[in-house]
C-alpha cells in the first residue's frame, strides 16, 4: 500500500481496523491518511433490507477535529442518514 502521508495505512490489518470501528459506531473517521490536513467522516445509507446502497460524508480541516467535534459531526451524520434513508423509501 501506498504511503501518501504519515497516517496512511500501510497494511491490510491497519485498513481492516476502521470497518470494524465504523460498524460499531455507523461512520468512519479518517484523519489525514490521504491528504494532509484533512480529516473526513463517512457512513453509509442502506436500503429497505439493511444493505449498503450509496454513502455520505463531510470533510474538514483535520485542525479543527477536536473529540468532542468529531463525535457531534458523527452523530448529525448518522441523523442525515436516517433522514435520507427515509426519504428515499
Amino acid at each position: 500500500m501506498e504511503l501518501r502521508t504519515p497516517r496512511s495505512h500501510t497494511t491490510v490489518d491497519a485498513l481492516l481496523e476502521d470497518p470494524t470501528a465504523a460498524r460499531h459506531q455507523g461512520y468512519v473517521v479518517e484523519r489525514e491518511a490521504i491528504h494532509p490536513g484533512v480529516a473526513c467522516h463517512g457512513a453509509p445509507l442502506r436500503g429497505p433490507d439493511g444493505t449498503p446502497t450509496a454513502a455520505i460524508s463531510l470533510s474538514l480541516a483535520a485542525y479543527d477535529l477536536t473529540e468532542e467535534r468529531q463525535e457531534l459531526l458523527g452523530r448529525a451524520l448518522l441523523d442525515a442518514v436516517f433522514d435520507i434513508s427515509r426519504a428515499a423509501e
